[in-house]
């Protein structure tokens, strides 16, 4: 038997505050989207759906307030762009930018404290591309 993440679903406080997060600054695109419920969706290739639904008073008393504890982590292609826009809407960082052997890091917190981690790898040669050349250097 094998198994395949298709879908992570996250109970918030505010389905408007987390949409402005994921939407309006990680630029995530909707999906389907309802009063008290929003999901997105990747396009083309392998996909994960993030649902947003509102966390109801039972939910809230069978959950542990700490979100912290919760991480999803994003491949991106845009780090530096993304970085800025998280710094000018004051976005709180839980682990400052960490550049290494594999690529840029950084986690911050949405704003339920769940914590969304951001990779952009660093390319590898076999992908680099020719500075002055748009597209990928034929061998």
């Amino acid at each position: 038997m094998s198994y395949k993440i298709k879908g992570i679903s996250l109970l918030v406080t505010d389905v408007k505050r987390s949409l402005e997060f994921y939407n309006g600054i990680l630029g995530m695109q909707i999906n389907q989207k309802t009063e008290d419920r929003i999901e997105f969706a990747y396009k083309g290739g392998e996909s994960i759906n993030i649902t947003l639904g509102k966390n109801t008073p039972e939910n809230e008393s069978k959950s542990d307030s700490s979100n912290g504890n919760i991480m999803i982590t994003f491949m991106i292609t845009n780090f530096d762009e993304l970085h800025n826009v998280l710094v000018t809407n004051n976005i709180k960082f839980y682990r400052k930018v960490n550049e290494g052997p594999y690529g840029k890091n950084v986690i911050v917190e949405d704003p339920d404290g769940y914590l969304i981690s951001l990779n952009e790898p660093k390319p590898t040669e076999e992908f680099s591309q020719i500075p002055y050349y748009h597209g990928f250097a034929p061998e």
